[in-house]
């Protein structure tokens, strides 16, 4: 483990770092479900307004028509996913970023360029291996999240039955190949964001700790006749140690920052993908297509309408990358070896 707080896949008990987190990432789910359900609903919807304001009367929509549980329709299908999909995905993320760890020593490339192109790869790595369980679950937990009204409450049996009736199986799948072209660059882009924003905050606080003391010594050596010997920090250019606090910090500051950009950047794929996934067969029995959708998007709400609910995506995204990286990186602490944690306390 390095003063930053990173820790080595080889350092990790499995066991405990897979129970671990399926614990952890099943809560902040919970939290930060309801955000989910409102961005869903307006990428799907027509109002106009797409910006806070569209999601705070989204928000209160919601719950005038179904009560509070309405901004959690669909979370026991999500957390039921949730544990598959998180141990693939975890898995995958770390294996990827070390193998690829391997290969940046190689290419020489510089601190910041590197940590982006490894958690890139990783990001990416992971975002496809979990897709075979993300899909499925986004499928049926968008479609619970539409539904307004008693009388059109389905629990997730019930809407799984439906669309093995109407669609069959191959229903759970629809959308697959647009979610590997959403979601798999939204993983890379998060990671690869928050690679290179976590190390380039750690260089420049290494930049200035150096500054200030190369000008603490000039300053000193100016009013002594006796020559200091060098501070330790002007002559290496190793890693300065940080608290664990500062550690934290920056690791969140990184995770806001990847987030809102991200965000910004995928949501067009996301509303493209949402509104695929959610819309009905015809009653002539035709499938909707992923160009009629856009067409029909562009068409009705012009460009503005690929950003609709960017604002709940980006804060959703940005709160999410927060509190998962504080929870996953705090994680992969306590989940080391015994022996190699005892060495770091």
């Amino acid at each position: 483990m390095s003063s930053r707080g990173e820790v080595n896949w080889d350092a990790l008990d499995k066991s405990r770092f897979f129970v671990n987190g399926v614990g952890v990432f099943s809560g902040l789910l919970g939290l930060l479900y309801p955000l989910t359900v409102v961005k869903t609903r307006l990428m799907v919807g027509s109002s106009h307004h797409s910006g806070f304001q569209g999601a705070v009367s989204m928000a209160q929509k919601i719950v005038r028509d179904n009560g509070v549980p309405g901004l959690y329709r669909g979370l026991s299908m999500v957390l039921v996913g949730a544990i598959p999909s998180r141990m693939i995905y975890l898995s995958t993320l770390e294996m990827a970023r070390a193998k690829s760890e391997v290969g940046t020593r190689m290419l020489d490339l510089g601190p910041a360029s590197a940590a982006s192109l490894n958690n890139f790869i990783g990001g990416a790595a992971a975002s496809l291996m979990a897709q075979a369980v993300v899909v499925p679950v986004d499928v049926i937990s968008q479609r619970l999240m539409l539904q307004d009204g008693p009388n059109k409450s389905h629990s997730a049996v019930d809407m799984m039955k439906r669309i093995v009736q109407t669609e069959g199986v191959g229903g759970f799948y629809r959308g697959f190949k647009v979610s590997l072209v959403t979601n798999l660059p939204s993983s890379a882009l998060w990671w690869g964001f928050y690679g290179l924003y976590t190390r380039s905050i750690w260089l420049a606080m290494d930049d200035f700790s150096r500054s200030s003391a190369i000008h603490a010594s000039m300053h000193a050596s100016s009013s002594s006749s006796s020559s200091s010997p060098p501070s330790p920090l002007e002559s290496t250019k190793e890693e300065i140690p940080r608290s664990k606090s500062t550690v934290v910090a920056v690791q969140a500051a990184g995770g806001v920052m990847a987030g809102f950009t991200t965000g910004f950047l995928t949501n067009p794929l996301d509303v493209i993908k949402t509104r695929y996934q959610t819309a009905e067969i015809g009653p002539d029995g035709v499938k909707p297509s992923l160009r009629g959708i856009t067409e029909e998007l562009l068409r009705s709400q012009g460009f503005r309408g690929l950003y609709r609910g960017v604002g709940p995506r980006m804060l959703n995204t940005a709160l999410w990358a927060t509190c998962m990286v504080s929870s996953y990186e705090f994680l992969k602490r306590v989940s080391m070896k015994t022996q190699q944690a005892d060495d770091v306390l």
